[in-house]
């Protein structure tokens, strides 16, 4: 376990043990991978199928989807699902705070700008100051 495959496989056992509870695994979800499955096929191309899946370490196209594709896709739901649940939350905690510099001869330009900045940094010092 002290090799990063060991903490990599860790992280991957972990994540699918957390989707299966959060997530479980519907009709769409198994329509969801076979259309991914169908797509990789195209790409990777039928012949080369089975040599990508023992490279990529799966011993058939079900181990593929069940160990891999169906947990990609939970976590991507379960994810969604949080941000739903708690997009308020991390909207305050993530809110953007960057400035791109630009020049501009036009002054009402220049101002209505420098107004926004104002507001967003006054608006960032509110948040920093409520959490505090």
């Amino acid at each position: 376990l002290k090799s990063q495959m060991g903490v990599t496989s860790i992280i991957s056992k972990v994540t699918e043990y957390i989707v299966n509870k959060e997530i479980p695994v519907t009709e769409d979800i198994k329509k969801e991978a076979q259309e991914y499955i169908d797509g990789l096929k195209s790409t990777v191309s039928e012949a080369n199928w089975i040599g990508f899946l023992n490279v990529m370490g799966y011993e058939n196209e079900q181990q593929y989807i069940d160990e891999r594709v169906i947990v990609s896709i939970q976590a991507t739901k379960l994810t969604t699902a949080y941000v739903n649940e708690n997009y308020d939350d991390l909207k305050e905690e993530y809110q953007v705070r960057k400035v791109q510099i630009f020049q501009t001869s036009d002054s009402k330009v220049a101002g209505e700008v420098q107004e926004r900045v104002q507001k967003m940094l006054e608006s960032s010092r509110t948040l920093t100051s409520k959490k505090q």
